[in-house]
Formats: C-alpha cells, structure tokens, sequence
C-alpha cells in the first residue's frame, strides 16, 4: 500500500448484531432439483405422445358456408362433414422403436432425479450439521471471552495492588484478545455455515450487512 504505519483502529466484532436462525425449505426450490423434475415431465409427454402414435386417430372436420347471390337477398347455407381416420398397419417398427425409446429416456430421467435427490439431501444435511458445529463453536468463543474479560479484571486489579508483576498482566491483556479474536473468527464461520446451508436448499445468501 506504500504506507509505512497503518494507524487505523480494528474492533472486533465482539458483539455481532444478528445472529442466524436455522433455515426451512424443501429440495424443490433448488434450480438443479427443478430442472431435473421438468426433464421427467417432459419424458413422460414424449413417451405418451409416442404411445399415441400407435393408436388409430379420427379427425372431424365441418365446415359451414353461407352463400348469397348478387342481386338476390336469399341466403343459401351449404355445408359439410369429413371425417378421416388413420390406422398405423406397418412402419417397420418405427412407431415401436419410438415408444421403447421414450420409456427408456423416462426412465434414465427418473432415476437422474433420484440420484440427484439423494445427493442433495446429502449436502443438506452435511451442511445443516456444519451449521450447528459452528453455533456450538460460537457459543464456546462466547463463554471463553467472558472467562479472559474476568480473568483480565482480576489481573488488573492484582497490578493495581502492587500484587502482579507486568508481564502477567500483560500475558492477561493478550488471552482477553486472542479470545475477542476467537469470537470474531467463530461468527464468521457461523455465517458461513448459515451461507452453505442456503445454498444447499437452493436459497440466497443472507446479507451481511445489518
């Protein structure tokens, strides 16, 4: 930075304004989750439209026409019914080959999701114990800064007393900031954690800034 002394003040985030809550929400809301579930939807409409095609199909057509001379107001109507049907006799299995290739590739995208599925309950609840690791971390940070705060105050009080040599209380002084820095590091790792456990229920991450 081509400064010789950095003089600015660091406070440890000793008290942090919020901490997280433990999240909600189903794997559905993930977007590989989503994905893969309309790639089964479209699997099955591909093996039902292939299984249509070897059905005999009708169509009705019926038209309607009105017809007026020119110099007469008389209206003659005119009208007509079609009907067509198909009926598939031998394509040479093409219609079979089709309808075998659609359950296949209904069934690949079935189990696609499946394995999906269980790999991200996985990482969920991989992520959701991280989650609690680092609160419990959290809450033991908390516990040794009060312990080194009160350590620090009777050490204080024994210097002022005549009772405690410097370098004690200096020993003091530096356990209190180690364990301010000890909370600091175990919040952030609790948010990260928060982070890890959103993303894994396909959520966005919570904002830091509060």
């Amino acid at each position: 930075m081509g400064e010789e002394q950095f003089i600015a003040k660091v406070s440890p985030a000793v008290n942090w304004p919020l901490s997280p809550v433990p999240q909600t929400g189903s794997l559905e809301s993930r977007p590989d989750i989503t994905a893969a579930m309309a790639r089964v939807e479209q699997q099955h409409a591909l093996a039902r439209s292939a299984q249509a095609d070897r059905y005999p199909s009708l169509t009705v057509a019926v038209e309607w026409l009105d017809n007026q001379g020119y110099s007469s107001s008389n209206v003659d109507a005119t009208w007509q019914v079609a009907l067509q049907a198909q009926l598939p006799v031998w394509d040479g299995g093409t219609r079979r080959k089709a309808v075998e290739s659609a359950r296949l590739g209904k069934r690949a995208a079935e189990h696609q999701l499946a394995a999906l599925e269980e790999s991200a309950t996985a990482e969920v609840i991989a992520a959701e114990a991280d989650w609690h690791s680092a609160q419990i971390s959290h809450t033991a940070a908390r516990l040794a800064l009060q312990a080194a705060e009160e350590t620090a105050r009777i050490q204080a009080d024994r210097f002022a007393a005549g009772r405690l040599s410097s370098a004690d209380l200096v020993d003091a002084e530096a356990a209190l900031a180690r364990s301010r820095a000890s909370v600091s590091s175990a919040i952030a790792n609790w948010w990260r954690a928060d982070n890890n456990w959103r993303l894994a229920l396909g959520q966005t991450p919570a904002d830091y800034q509060h």
